[in-house]
C-alpha cells in the first residue's frame, strides 16, 4: 500500500543485476572481456586476482614444504 515493496521479473541474473545496482552489467565480447566499468567487468577483475592470489600463495607454501625437507 506504501509502495515500499516491488517485484520486477528478469529472465537473466545480469538483468537482476542491472536492476539492483542501475549500472551495466555487461556483455562479454569474442575476446572474453566486458566493457570497461561494467559489473561483470568488475567481478571478471576481482576474480582474476584472487585467482592469482592463490597461485601465488600455493607457490609460497610448495617452497616452504620444499625446503624443509
Amino acid at each position: 500500500e506504501e509502495g515500499k515493496f516491488h517485484l520486477w521479473a528478469v529472465k537473466t541474473i545480469n538483468e537482476g543485476i542491472e536492476l539492483l545496482t542501475g549500472l551495466s552489467a555487461g556483455t562479454r565480447s569474442e575476446d572474453g572481456t566486458y566493457p570497461e566499468g561494467s559489473i561483470n567487468a568488475k567481478v571478471n577483475c576481482k576474480l582474476l586476482d584472487l585467482a592469482k592470489g592463490l597461485k601465488n600463495f600455493v607457490s609460497a607454501e610448495e617452497k616452504k614444504e620444499n625446503s624443509s625437507k
